[in-house]
């Protein structure tokens, strides 16, 4: 129970860093920071655009992430060909809103926070990680689960 404990409680720390992963992201990287919280695309389409433009061999699908903030603009790919034999790793890029050029590109593991979050999720184990923190999960939800029957008053037990 105590070595699942520990496991559970360095999964909620780096959860906890996660939560302000797009912050942390930006706080590392300057070029990030340069695009002012307000500036927005003209058009999503004018962001495709500029990916296709920039990045003609990728042919796959990009992934925009929108949210209500402005700032530049993260995408993925999730297919590049440069990391076929990673289990998730996928190539990330920012878009500038405003210039509609890419400023950042890199792969998934390759920054601060998406090594955090492969340790988080997977502990660096990739699949292997991933089965490991699932079975963790299981056995922490048997631990919850009999503790709270050990600890259960039995009939009658609740008036005493």
């Amino acid at each position: 129970g105590l070595t699942i404990g520990v496991l559970f409680a360095f999964a909620g720390l780096t959860g906890s860093l996660l939560v302000f992963y797009p912050e942390i992201d930006a706080v590392l990287s300057p070029v990030l920071r340069a695009v002012p919280s307000e500036a927005r695309p003209a058009s999503w389409q004018a962001v495709v655009d500029t990916l296709h433009r920039e990045h003609p061999a990728r042919t796959g699908a990009w992934r925009i992430e929108v949210s209500g903030e402005g700032g530049a603009i993260p995408v993925r790919y999730y297919t590049p060909k440069e990391t076929t034999g990673r289990a998730f790793a996928p190539l990330l890029a920012w878009v500038d809103p405003v210039r509609l050029t890419t400023i950042r590109t890199g792969f998934w593991g390759d920054t601060l926070v998406t090594w955090i979050y492969d340790l988080h999720y997977r502990l660096l184990l990739e699949e292997p990680g991933g089965i490991a923190m699932g079975i963790a999960g299981i056995v922490m939800l048997v631990l919850l689960a009999s503790g709270i029957w050990a600890w259960w008053p039995r009939a009658g037990g609740w008036w005493r």
